[in-house]
């Protein structure tokens, strides 16, 4: 009797720890911020390298570590990119989707914040973790397929 009653503990405990467990893994909070949409062949506007826009180079795909990507939207207050932005890229095995984020905005919004005004846009600097390859891009603020541009 004893026995059945300390399994019975054991089993109602192992239950309630990986309860938790899974609880804990839900309340992980998905990124916050208006996605925004991004292309790899804007034109004008500022550059997050605080240089010279170094075109996308389809031949260079293969090894490439960064690649930049343009804005359209871009706050006049705000420089470099990374201070208002945010990145996510996920890497599958026939695409790499980056999603742009306007830190500090409610993505439920219909609208951008009044900060002040926006610019015609800019280039964003993505940090690659892995190659290209032959991998499509993919906005993750669209969910479309971004088209390589013929090479430079």
């Amino acid at each position: 009797m004893t026995s059945r009653r300390s399994l019975l503990a054991l089993l109602t405990l192992a239950v309630f720890i990986a309860g938790g467990a899974l609880a804990g893994c839900g309340s992980v909070s998905a990124p916050k911020g208006i996605p925004l949409p991004w292309n790899l062949t804007g034109t004008g506007g500022v550059n997050s390298n605080f240089g010279q826009h170094r075109p996308f180079d389809p031949t260079q795909a293969e090894t490439m570590a960064t690649l930049e990507v343009h804005v359209e939207t871009w706050p006049v207050s705000e420089e470099p990119a990374d201070k208002w932005l945010t990145q996510t890229l996920d890497y599958g095995s026939d695409a790499v989707t980056i999603t742009l984020r306007m830190r500090g905005t409610d993505e439920n919004s219909t609208a951008l914040p009044m900060i002040g005004g926006y610019d015609t846009g800019g280039w964003v600097t993505v940090a690659l973790s892995e190659p290209l390859r032959s991998r499509n891009l993919v906005d993750g603020a669209t969910g479309n397929v971004v088209p390589y541009p013929p090479a430079p």
